[in-house]
This record gives structure tokens, sequence and C-alpha cells, in this order.
């Protein structure tokens, strides 16, 4: 059944056909087959047709995205790094006060953090 996936934290714009996990076993080999041949669409599945639980993907883009991730782990810490860094030198300067709380410094860097994951997403 092709359903719109709505569960919690999972939701993504896409409409996918899941197939329930009860179900999933004897399609095995043939997804396998599939992803041998350079058809590697992702297989979804959860505990009914409507809720997308997992994904089944080639284990090329598994590693693909696996280094995706630690790149972007790395450049994210760099950022908070630089951030703590900045923080420290005005400290030094003579700025006691922090300029911003915690949940403030949380927000900013998730939000410059999104901006430049969109705008480098766009440019690969």
């Amino acid at each position: 059944m092709t359903t719109p996936n709505s569960t919690p934290d999972n939701t993504t714009p896409l409409d996918v056909t899941v197939i329930p996990y009860e179900q999933l076993k004897p399609h095995l080999g043939k997804i396998i087959t599939r992803f041998r041949s350079g058809e590697g669409e992702p297989v979804f599945f959860g505990v009914d047709d409507v809720t997308a639980e997992a994904a089944i993907i080639p284990f090329s883009d598994w590693l693909r995205l696996a280094a995706h991730d630690a790149e972007n782990e790395e450049q994210f810490q760099a950022e908070v790094a630089r951030r703590v860094r900045e923080s420290d030198a005005r400290r030094a300067a003579g700025e006691s006060e922090p300029t911003m709380s915690l949940d403030e410094f949380t927000t900013s860097l998730r939000e410059t953090w999104s901006k430049e994951q969109r705008g480098k997403d766009r440019d690969e």
C-alpha cells in the first residue's frame, strides 16, 4: 500500500510503499537480486502497511550515507569548537557575561547548521 509516512519523528514528504514486516521474509531474495542488478530503490517496512519503521537499502548506499554523516559530524564539531574559542576569547577580553544562554546557543547552532547544510546539499 502506498501511503504518506506519519511515524512520529520520521515524517517524510514522500509517499512510500510499506511492507508489513510479517510479509517481508519471502521478498528478501528478490530485494537482494534487485540490489545486485543496480536497482537500489529502498524497501520500507513496518508493523503494518501504513507506518514505515525501517528501510532496507543497498550496502553501498549505507556506506555513502555513513561517510556523509561522519563528514557532517566533523564539520559540526569544528563549528562548536570555533564558537567555544570565540566565547573564550571574549571572556579573556573582559566580557565575563555569556552573550547567550545555552538554549539560545543550541538554537543558534541548529539554525546556522541547518542553513549551511541545505546550501551544501544543493551544491552537491
